[in-house]
């Protein structure tokens, strides 16, 4: 028993030692998977050929399709693959992390092309917007290898590593220049012209053991700005954040408790390193045009000697990417060089979009024609305000209304309304915000009014506008309501105004006076009565002269009260019904007979009994 005791503590000590090497052990070999996975794929970007008759070297003067401080993007040709020479989903690959739940937080988007159909080539129209949702909260992160599927709409993920708490990943150009140069003082997105001037990248990668060691306490600095610095609440990065260390890390306890390993490698790109063949370049004089201004693409040529190549050189150009309703024009879809330099002219008058134009050239190799390729992206953006649409309105009546199929309101109607909206566009039809107000009014002012604003502005686009209850109902049953724009109008309104479902299908509105809308306003059916005058003096009853009568003159009235002066314009099938209480002494078998409707006034006659007398519309 006393050797046992002895020796149980010495195997306790043992046995955490191996735990404590196992996970050590994993996370080295998480590493070494994670560093063959994204070495491989990077070392290989932009190893790809023609696509074959019919297809487009689909982006091949770009072979990096993306890359940040946490994520990058290549495409290759497999050399070992099933499909040489033709680019396939699975050879356009993303690494990125991303926590394993959770709303996304980040979207990494970009265009790349690829064999969508199995076609054999990559087709004009496989060329697909790509965006990844990624969720980052706050590590630990799994590391995913994505590839597009459905052309570019989903997102096939295969798991490389788990409990990732940062990937810091660092770019070099040829002359070994951080790209971009501040990049260690914030996260950052490279652009177009920076991907181009990658030769290597550096893999910088901090993974934690699966489980705890609660006799560990360490503590681990990130990158400021990193990935790892982001929380649920922070997805923008922050500064000075230590895992496992009180102040800094808000779960510090339960951090420092992790082994953590630090891991880097460096990853050259084979395909563009070693080519001393030349190179061209894209270049625009406006990398993002305002509607609707065009951009001049200027492709630079430099030879196997490093000098511009000799002058007459052929640059061919060619739109990979376009708006299919609007599309961008060419000015020549070929060039020649002067001083190293071809230019054409690219137009575009249509919605903001991103036009992708690739440009070629066949250089010398020592003897051998080698194709060169650069890709560029033109972000057209929207231009200045110059025209207005008022869109289609919508109606609403009340519930009692029998004129709402007609597309009337009433006079004492409840919650009777207009609404309309307003949009401002730019000479290409991109909606853009109003620059000066445009101020509305209802016409006449006394029939209706604004419920809210009144003005188009770049905060309100809405309007309401409300008939005004208790209207006189004689007035003419085509008596309208109506939205006018107030004048002057505003300076941008070069192009004027529009009414319309859409700002491609609407028609001009004429004026002035600008009047978008006008609803018509009809009385409301009869919903009273009241006796004007009784025991008319000298009245007498047509059918039998002599006998006792009892005469009264009624008007009748709208929901307000309103006398309704000519009931033939409320229409005809309106009715209401009138009780008279006549004197006591009339004669019992006496009836009453209708006299006529005269400006609102109708005549009738009664009997000693109460009698319902219909008021209706009389010749």
């Amino acid at each position: 028993i006393l050797l046992t005791l002895a020796v149980f503590p010495f195997f306790l000590s043992q046995l955490k030692g191996y735990s404590i090497q196992d996970e050590i052990t994993k996370m080295q070999q998480r590493a070494r998977m994670t560093e063959d996975y994204m070495t491989r794929a990077i070392v290989q970007a932009g190893a790809f050929s023609l696509t074959g008759t019919g297809g487009h070297v689909s982006m091949r003067g770009l072979p990096i399709l993306a890359a940040g401080d946490h994520y990058i993007a290549v495409q290759y040709d497999e050399p070992t693959g099933s499909t040489p020479g033709i680019i396939t989903s699975d050879e356009v690959v993303l690494f990125a992390l991303s926590n394993e739940t959770g709303s996304a937080t980040h979207n990494i988007q970009f265009t790349t092309g690829y064999d969508a159909d199995s076609s054999g080539t990559v087709a004009d129209d496989e060329l697909f917007d790509w965006d990844v949702p990624l969720t980052l909260a706050g590590p630990p992160y799994n590391l995913y290898r994505m590839t597009p599927t459905n052309g570019g709409a989903g997102v096939s993920k295969e798991l490389i590593a788990t409990n990732v708490d940062n990937l810091v990943l660092r770019y070099y150009d040829s002359d070994n220049m951080r790209i971009p140069p501040d990049a260690d003082s914030a996260r950052y997105d490279l652009d177009n012209n920076e991907r181009r001037r990658i030769k290597s990248v550096e893999i910088n990668l901090a993974l934690r053991a699966d489980k705890k060691d609660d006799k560990f306490a360490g503590e681990f600095p990130l990158d400021d700005n990193s990935v790892g610095t982001y929380t649920a609440s922070d997805t923008e990065g922050r500064t000075g954040v230590v895992l496992g260390k009180s102040g800094s890390d808000d779960d510090y306890e339960n951090n420092r408790q992790y082994r953590r390993r630090a891991y880097t490698t460096i990853a050259s790109l084979r395909n563009l390193g070693t080519d001393d063949c030349g190179s061209i370049t894209l270049n625009t004089t406006n990398g993002a045009p305002q509607c609707p201004d065009g951009t001049t693409i200027t492709a630079t040529v430099i030879g196997a000697d490093l000098a511009p190549v000799p002058d007459g050189t052929t640059v061919n150009f060619t739109i990979i990417k376009n708006n299919a309703d609007d599309p961008a024009t060419l000015s020549s879809l070929t060039a020649t060089t002067a001083g190293g330099e071809a230019s054409v002219n690219l137009n575009y008058d249509g919605v903001a979009d991103t036009i992708i134009v690739e440009g070629s050239a066949v250089l010398d190799c020592g003897g051998a024609a080698v194709t060169k390729t650069d890709i560029i992206n033109i972000g057209f953006r929207a231009g200045d305000p110059v025209k207005a649409l008022f869109g289609a309105p919508t109606f609403t009546f009340d519930a009692n209304n029998p004129f709402a199929g007609a597309g009337l309101f009433m006079t004492c109607a409840s919650g009777e309304e207009l609404r309309f909206s307003m949009t401002a566009y730019d000479q290409c039809n991109n909606p853009v915000p109003p620059t000066d107000p445009v101020n509305l009014e209802p016409l006449p002012a006394t029939t209706s009014s604004f419920t809210g604003p009144s003005s188009f502005t770049a905060a309100n686009n809405a309007f309401i506008l409300t008939p005004t209850p208790g209207l006189i109902a004689g007035l003419n049953p085509d008596y309208p309501i109506a939205v006018r724009v107030q004048m002057p109008l505003p300076a941008w309104l070069t192009d004027g105004l529009w009414t319309g479902a859409d700002i491609k299908t609407a028609t001009a509105l004429g004026g002035p006076p600008y009047i978008p809308y006008t609803a018509t306003m009809a009385p409301w059916p009869p919903t009273s009565y009241s006796i004007l005058a009784d025991g008319i003096t000298g009245a007498t009853p047509s059918d039998c002269a002599g006998t006792p009568s009892y005469m009264a003159n009624f008007s009748v009235g709208d929901c307000a009260g309103n006398p309704i002066f000519d009931m033939g314009r409320v229409g005809t099938n309106y009715f209401m019904t009138a009780t008279i209480q006549p004197p006591a002494g009339m004669h019992a078998s006496a009836t009453g007979n209708l006299a006529k409707v005269e400006e609102g006034v109708e005549t009738k006659t009664s009997v000693p009994t109460t009698n319902s007398l219909k008021i209706t519309k009389a010749d």
